[in-house]
């Protein structure tokens, strides 16, 4: 609408305008009778305004064309992901079933973990969740250099894996097999760690 009355309403009163003057020139010149140059006049004003709604029309119907293209390229983009996001939700559901998972903040607070972790360590959700990572460990081990540079480390961006000396619940030491996953946001920066275990204690 905004655009029909832009290319409109400049034409419906430029070209009344500028027939009547030259209407006045050719009857003053006498180049023309007053009832052809009226008959002329209204066929010049009603061809030009038909050139321009087809003109009009044409570019509606072009940039509506572009908008159907983008709404389908969108559509298709949005059916990609959706299949994308349960392919991958399917995924995780396999791997939580088959492994003990368990989810840190860049500064090693535990924010969740599922039942295969939480059985294998014998806690609670409850009992771990918003604690920091150092519960799962001995002592002596919590207080060495190189578990005080581990998530500094981490927030850099270095990967951990391999077999891993734990102590559970109630003071049992274990040892699993496991990896430190990164999880990105969409500009890319690290904002929590996934890690993925196994019990390969003998």
């Amino acid at each position: 609408g905004a655009i029909l009355a832009r290319r409109l309403i400049p034409a419906i009163i430029i070209t009344p305008v500028a027939l009547g003057l030259l209407r006045t020139y050719l009857i003053n010149e006498r180049l023309a009778s007053r009832e052809m140059v009226v008959t002329f006049g209204v066929l010049g004003y009603i061809i030009i305004l038909l050139v321009l709604l087809m003109i009009i029309t044409f570019e509606l119907n072009r940039k509506e064309a572009i908008r159907q293209g983008i709404e389908d390229t969108l559509r298709n983009s949005l059916q990609e992901v959706s299949e994308y996001k349960n392919a991958l939700q399917n995924q995780s559901r396999a791997i939580s079933q088959t492994n003990a998972i368990i989810e840190f903040d860049t500064e090693g607070n535990i924010l969740d973990a599922n039942e295969n972790f939480l059985n294998l360590f014998g806690y609670s959700l409850d009992e771990i969740k918003g604690k920091h990572h150092r519960i799962l460990l001995r002592q002596e081990q919590a207080n060495t250099i190189e578990y005080q540079h581990f998530w500094e480390d981490m927030k850099m961006g270095k990967f951990h894996i391999g077999e891993f000396e734990r102590k559970t619940k109630e003071g049992k030491t274990i040892w699993i097999w496991g990896s430190y996953n990164k999880i990105y946001d969409v500009e890319g920066r690290i904002v929590k760690v996934l890690k993925i275990v196994r019990d390969v204690t003998v």
